[in-house]
């Protein structure tokens, strides 16, 4: 540590000792003590006493606010100490008394990024790549922080400037196509892998990568012209094989199964929008019972790799279990639903299936409580109240029965069916009650009730 202070020190006091020599070899009394008290602050910080720390720093700013490398050491001292206007301000006054210290300006700029200051930490970056332009990582800090800021083609323009520099690349190829995709200007990504394919023809990856999103975005015709490709170069590559066998000669998909197996690839990437890959298995949902089961099972695969891929995403958790809940297969429908609901739970469908899977499992005690939440979430939704109604109703708590199912009949003039099952739970209810009169009642009042009124 002795060493480590040693060199920490003599960084502190370049700004500061230049003076001393310049005016003789001596140092007086004032500068020993500000020597002195640099060592205690540095040992202070080394040690995590940022307090003591900072009031030290703060004491020589007192007496010398000229200074870069101290006001630095303060604003890294106060970000410690999560005071991160006064960590700014102190990083700041750093860059205005040593304005060619990379080190300063890249702290600022993650000072910056923590506030969520995108477009000022993009403004340094910009001055770093002007004073040290063969610098790639600024070039790519510079447009991390205009994507972040929401400023796409400008960001495209700084990749546009290096690729200037250093040619045609796959990695400025992959964020230059990232960048058009979030800004939904398809033809603009393709055009990325386009040139990169054009710059390295015998490189069959970034084909693929090309022909990929040619199938994603829907140009069917592109993407089989290039798998057509790969295949003459490499007649055995798989993956080419089986796109191409998913389309016919009119481009159109062919067999399932082939078709679903050339999707895997897609959902394994993590880049392709959540919403692209749910229309591609949208066409298989309300009908998934009726495909064959090679057909299930790799529909079902595509959906556990949707959410594996994208863990906090709750439509990818919502679209698995749906799938699952297609085939009856209600209890990892319900981890997936319950998942789903961890990370959003203001979407109501989701709530309805998870509470009637509760209802098939018999799973009565869970379904008030699930209920009483969706009752409190949607208020106006009445099958909440229906399925807290009827669970109740299970439990024999018949007095809360009824009380949410005559709720539901004020919510569901307009839903003929869920006003049927209402009367028709009621009824059940005062059964139980041993009142057969309001029984019968409500009976009567299920079976005026046409569905497709």
């Amino acid at each position: 540590m002795k060493n480590y202070i040693s060199l920490l020190l003599t960084f502190l006091l370049v700004c500061y000792g230049t003076v001393s020599v310049a005016q003789g070899s001596r140092f007086t009394q004032e500068e020993i003590n500000m020597q002195q008290m640099l060592i205690e602050a540095s040992k202070e910080k080394l040690l995590r006493n940022y307090e003591s720390a900072a009031t030290l720093y703060k004491q020589i700013i007192g007496k010398n606010r000229s200074l870069p490398a101290v006001h630095f050491e303060l604003s890294r001292v106060y970000n410690e100490l999560g005071k991160k206007d006064l960590a700014i301000k102190h990083s700041q006054t750093a860059i205005r008394l040593d304005g060619a210290n990379q080190w300063y300006k890249t702290f600022l700029a993650e000072l910056y990024d923590k506030e969520g200051y995108n477009r000022k930490a993009a403004a340094i970056y910009q001055q770093l790549v002007q004073s040290d332009a063969n610098n790639e990582a600024y070039y790519f800090q510079w447009a991390y922080f205009l994507v972040k800021a929401e400023e796409g083609e400008e960001a495209i323009d700084v990749f546009n400037k290096l690729e200037a520099k250093v040619g045609v690349n796959e990695e400025i190829a992959k964020r230059k196509h990232k960048i058009w995709q979030q800004l939904g200007k398809k033809k603009e990504a393709a055009q990325e892998y386009e040139k990169l394919v054009a710059k390295y023809p015998e490189n069959i990856d970034y084909r693929h990568f090309l022909a990929r999103y040619y199938v994603q975005i829907g140009n069917q015709k592109k993407a089989k012209e290039h798998f057509a490709t790969i295949l003459k170069q490499h007649p055995e590559d798989a993956k080419a094989n089986l796109a191409m066998a998913s389309f016919d000669n009119k481009g159109k998909k062919g067999n399932d199964v082939a078709y679903l197996q050339t999707l895997q690839e897609l959902f394994r990437q993590s880049d392709v929008l959540v919403d692209v890959k749910i229309a591609k298995l949208y066409p298989y949902i309300s009908d998934l019972p009726k495909k064959e089961m090679m057909v299930q099972e790799q529909v079902l695969g595509l959906g556990m790799i949707l959410s594996e891929v994208h863990p906090i995403n709750a439509k990818a958790h919502a679209i698995y279990g749906d799938l699952l809940y297609q085939l009856n297969r209600n209890k990892e429908a319900l981890e997936a639903y319950q998942k789903t609901l961890e990370l959003d739970d203001t979407v109501f469908p989701v709530w309805e299936n998870t509470m009637q899977i509760h209802l098939l499992q018999k799973e009565h005690k869970e379904l008030v409580k699930l209920s009483e939440t969706a009752m409190d979430l949607f208020p106006n939704q009445g099958l909440a109240y229906y399925y807290n109604g009827v669970a109740n109703k299970e439990l024999k708590a018949y007095n809360e029965a009824i009380a949410s199912l005559e709720l539901v009949l004020m919510m569901a003039s307009n839903n003929p069916a869920l006003l049927r099952q209402a009367y028709t739970a009621i009824g059940e209810t005062y059964q139980e009650l041993e009142k057969f009169d309001l029984a019968d009642d409500a009976f009567k009042r299920a079976k005026s009730i046409k569905p497709n009124n």
